[in-house]
């Protein structure tokens, strides 16, 4: 049996970005991550060591951001995902980084990318 697990709206302070304005100060980024994988074990077992956490999954996501400090919100899209698969026994990954207010004439600009296991591997 596959499920999603899924965080919404985590805000990280991070330093993301091109310019020299943004390199010198951190930024709040909103990330949507959704991780896919078997639920067999946890929906009988009802334990928590037989699914992969929301916490865990946030706290990745969040480690990543602040360490990195990427310059281009595909990059670190791309290393939230490699990590989630290093960390977790998981299928599929999407991920949505948001970066609000940079556009004055926008809400937010972002990033969507998804990778399967099989893309990991290559």
């Amino acid at each position: 049996m596959l499920g999603t697990i899924a965080v919404k709206s985590l805000k990280v302070d991070c330093i993301i970005g091109c310019l020299e304005s943004e390199r010198d100060k951190t930024q709040c980024i909103e990330i949507d991550v959704a991780v896919e994988g078997s639920f067999s074990s946890v929906v009988l077992s009802d334990e928590p060591q037989d699914t992969v956490s929301y916490l865990d999954i946030a706290q990745v996501a969040k480690t990543v951001a602040i360490e990195g400090k990427f310059k281009m919100l595909e990059t670190l899209s791309y290393h939230v995902l490699s990590s989630l698969f290093d960390c977790f026994p998981i299928t599929k990954a999407r991920i949505e980084v948001r970066k609000p207010h940079v556009l004055p004439e926008a809400e937010t600009v972002y990033v969507v990318l998804e990778m399967t296991s099989e893309d990991y591997r290559k």
